[in-house]
C-alpha cells in the first residue's frame, strides 16, 4: 500500500515538473463591482451594491431552501414507493404459494374422484372414458 502512494506522489511530482511556467493569474472578486481609480463609488452606490448584494444572497438562500425541501419530499415519495412496491411485491408472492399450494391440493384430490368415479361407474354399469 505504501508503494502505491509513493507512486503516486512520484506521478505527481513528474506531472508539476512538465508543465509549462505559466504567471498565475490574480483572482477575480466576481461580487464587487469593478471600479476604476478615476471614478469612486459614491455613497449611495455604495449602500445601492451593498443592498442588492445582500438581496442576492437573501434569494439564493431562499432558491438553496427550497431546492432542499424539494428534494426532502422526494427522497419521502421514494421511500414511499419502496415501501409500496415491497408491500405488493409479498402480496404478489404470497398469492403465487397460496395458487400453487391449491394446485397441488386440486393434483392430489384428482386421482381420488377418478377412483370413486370408476367404483360408481362399475356398480352403475356405465363406462368410463378416461
Amino acid at each position: 500500500m505504501f508503494e502505491k502512494l509513493k507512486k503516486k506522489d512520484k506521478v505527481k511530482e513528474e506531472t508539476s515538473q512538465n508543465l509549462p511556467n505559466t504567471p498565475e493569474t490574480p483572482a477575480v472578486n466576481i461580487e464587487q463591482p469593478s471600479t476604476s481609480p478615476e471614478m469612486p463609488l459614491t455613497n449611495q452606490e455604495n449602500s445601492e451594491t451593498a443592498a442588492h448584494l445582500i438581496e442576492d444572497g437573501e434569494s439564493l438562500v431562499l432558491e438553496l431552501e427550497n431546492l432542499v425541501e424539494k428534494a426532502k419530499d422526494l427522497s419521502n415519495q421514494k421511500a414511499e414507493m419502496l415501501k409500496m412496491e415491497e408491500e405488493i411485491r409479498t402480496r404478489i408472492e404470497d398469492e403465487i404459494k397460496t395458487k400453487k399450494q391449491n394446485i397441488e391440493g386440486l393434483k392430489a384430490k384428482i386421482p381420488d374422484l377418478k377412483l370413486k368415479c370408476e367404483r360408481l361407474a362399475k356398480v352403475l354399469e356405465i363406462p368410463v372414458s378416461n
